[in-house]
């Protein structure tokens, strides 16, 4: 019996293992798994099986195989890549209707607050290594 060769539904992969098939399938398309697992072991799916020795016409059917396995998976990025339109966010309206610009930003109080910790914390971080240079010299 001549070997066959396993494609991938779902990209241009070859394997002449069924576990290896799998295993590819697993690890390089896990959101396509779960259905091709279900489909597999149902039945469902066409037979992946090309048998090369079959000479031009087994290329033929290879090449259309990767073909429909190409078209799938584009599908399938085409729907992760536009969710729909429950998920794109909806800008919050002003009273006047007209959708309202995020003008964030710190006040002048919390600038002011934030430039003293800044200042003392670096005084800390100055007064520490002058303390360390310090022991340095009179240990040397």
């Amino acid at each position: 019996m001549p070997k066959q060769n396993l494609q991938c539904p779902f990209c241009p992969k070859v394997s002449s293992h069924g576990a290896g098939l799998a295993s590819h399938i697993r690890s390089s398309h896990p959101q396509q798994h779960e259905s091709w697992l279900h489909s597999h072991r149902s039945g469902q799916t066409a037979a992946t099986a090309v048998n090369m020795s079959d000479g031009l016409e087994g290329i033929i059917a290879g090449l259309e195989q990767q073909k429909s396995a190409i078209e799938r998976a584009l599908s399938a990025l085409r729907d992760i890549e536009s969710p729909g339109p429950a998920s794109t966010p909806v800008p919050k309206q002003t009273q006047s209707g007209v959708a309202s610009k995020r003008r964030g930003g710190i006040s002048a109080e919390g600038r002011r607050r934030l430039a003293e910790a800044m200042k003392r914390r670096w005084a800390l971080k100055r007064t520490a290594v002058q303390a360390k240079k310090s022991a340095r010299r009179k240990a040397a």
